[in-house]
């Protein structure tokens, strides 16, 4: 299981496509999670362009204008999609990954900014989590962070960050050091 997550911020140019498309292929991912389409109609995004392929499927969450929007494609010969769980800030594909026992749940975030909308975000993730068992990966734009010195050429809040901690310790994830 391989999978990459990009905020691409807008994936209506050409080069985006591509780019998306040469990043899955070198790193030989089955599964791109992609935030910030800004396309408010995420059929019209060129999937197969960003794929290379025709061996996949996709399903997306549409921007509000050009604030927004989820894209996540996966390699249909891995993974097989049972259930979609969306709304405007996560995209939630419940499925079997061919070698994985049990559901295989891959949640696509994209945080809002306000505290509160946050708050209510990360009750709906542990409310989804909890009813729905299974091997979780949770990943995307949070729009939060957790310390200080993740936050560059903006203002740290800490008490974003600790309702942030807080959800991370109850939802019970692991908080992997990614690059990029």
């Amino acid at each position: 299981m391989n999978c990459i997550t990009l905020n691409i911020r807008g994936i209506g140019e050409d080069p985006k496509i591509k780019w998306v498309r040469k990043l899955k292929q070198v790193h030989y991912a089955n599964f791109v999670g992609i935030q910030e389409t800004q396309i408010t109609n995420y059929e019209r995004i060129d999937v197969n362009g960003c794929w290379g392929s025709h061996d996949f499927d996709f399903e997306g969450v549409n921007s509000s204008g050009r604030s927004g929007g989820l894209l996540s494609i996966w390699n249909r010969n891995c993974f097989s999609k049972k259930e979609i769980i969306k709304s405007r800030h996560y995209l939630i594909i419940i499925g079997k990954w061919i070698g994985i026992e049990g559901d295989t749940i891959l949640a696509n975030i994209y945080g809002p900014h306000g505290l509160g909308d946050q708050k209510r975000l990360w009750h709906e993730l542990l409310a989804i989590k909890e009813a729905k068992p299974g091997n979780w990966t949770i990943f995307g734009d949070f729009n939060a962070v957790r310390r200080a010195d993740e936050r560059f050429n903006s203002n740290f809040c800490p008490t974003s960050a600790k309702h942030f901690n807080k959800f991370i310790q109850e939802a019970e994830l692991q908080d992997f050091r990614m690059g990029g």
